[in-house]
């Protein structure tokens, strides 16, 4: 889809890739956003975004309770892109079990 290309190349050049991925290039390109379907959660996931980041590059602590919270949030996201590629993604295979044998 030389349109689609296009729509990501510019996309790309632009400092959020979270606008990509949810909002304005998945809008052009697939005719969904999350921002459209569900503003709450869109803004939820980019203020976990930026949660991420000052718990891996400033050091600041985070409890389980959020960690889970915004690993959960993180795995809706997850199906909501797959809904838009027409893939199921289980629930149950994503949140168990929990947590992770990596980290247990």
């Amino acid at each position: 889809m030389p349109e689609a290309e296009g729509i990501v190349d510019k996309e790309l050049r632009k400092p959020d890739l979270m606008k990509l991925l949810l909002n304005t290039g998945m809008k052009e390109i697939a005719g969904r956003s999350l921002y459209s379907e569900d503003a709450k959660k869109y803004d939820s996931f980019l203020k976990a975004k930026k949660r991420r980041n000052e718990v891996c590059h400033e050091g600041l602590a985070i409890s389980t309770k959020e960690a889970e919270e915004l690993f959960k949030l993180c795995c809706e996201v997850v199906q909501w892109i797959g809904s838009v590629a027409g893939i199921s993604i289980n629930s149950v295979w994503i949140y168990s079990p929990w947590p992770p044998p990596s980290v247990r």
